[in-house]
């Protein structure tokens, strides 16, 4: 079985995401402002450079235990 993860901005700051195997975003902080749905993809977190997403290890702990997992879209991404 492949997991679906669903990609989430922040409305109030657009550099803040958040990724979730929630569709409709219900586990998402509500203290952040509002979550606009973007994105979502198949497989595993590993390698969503293009999202800015780093640390995928950190990703799958704050999915388990929260229901999500929030970064920031990098200023600049560098090459590998």
């Amino acid at each position: 079985m492949t997991d679906t993860f669903f990609v989430f901005i922040n409305t109030r700051d657009r550099k803040l995401l958040a990724v979730t195997h929630d569709r409709e975003g219900t586990k998402l902080p509500q203290d952040q402002g509002r979550w606009e749905y973007w994105k979502e993809f198949k497989g595993g977190l590993s390698g969503r450079t293009a999202f800015g997403l780093t640390n995928p290890d950190e990703a799958y702990a704050s999915l388990k235990e929260q229901g999500y997992y929030l970064w920031r879209w990098p200023s600049h991404i560098q090459a590998a």
